[in-house]
């Protein structure tokens, strides 16, 4: 008659592994806790999460780069309706919203774009006069 330990032997590794994963998950959480120190002194082993590439701790997380900008109109200069008409045919507003929009400063002309349309506004904008913030 075979041993307990000779049927799991005899099984595939994903099927060992389902059966060890099922036997943790049915203990209490303390006695877990209390065999992984018996398991790395017996197998010589350090219980350690493994980050791997796809999940990096946060102090080694990549810096995350901007894709979507807005362009922030904080003054007009001295000719307005250049830079009316300007924000007009760049957002496809009409001519009043792009007005009204402009009267009070500073105003969000352009939210998420990318950032070579969001730079080819705010130079756009600036020849006309006015002051832009690309955030």
């Amino acid at each position: 008659m075979e041993t307990l330990l000779e049927q799991v032997n005899a099984l595939d590794i994903p099927t060992r592994r389902t059966l060890l994963q099922k036997v943790f998950e049915s203990m209490p959480l303390g006695e877990v806790i209390e065999f992984v120190p018996h398991m790395e002194k017996e197998w010589d082993v350090e219980a350690k999460p493994d980050y791997g590439q796809a999940n990096l701790p946060p102090e080694e997380e990549e810096e995350a780069v901007q894709t979507e900008f807005d362009v922030i109109v904080t003054a007009l200069g001295m000719s307005r309706m250049p830079i009316v008409k300007s924000v007009r045919a760049a957002t496809e507003r009409s001519l009043k919203e792009s007005s009204d929009l402009l009267k009070n400063l500073p105003a969000t002309v352009m939210e998420k774009v990318s950032k070579d349309k969001a730079e080819e506004t705010r130079r756009e904008l600036e020849g006309l006069g006015a002051t832009v913030e690309v955030k």
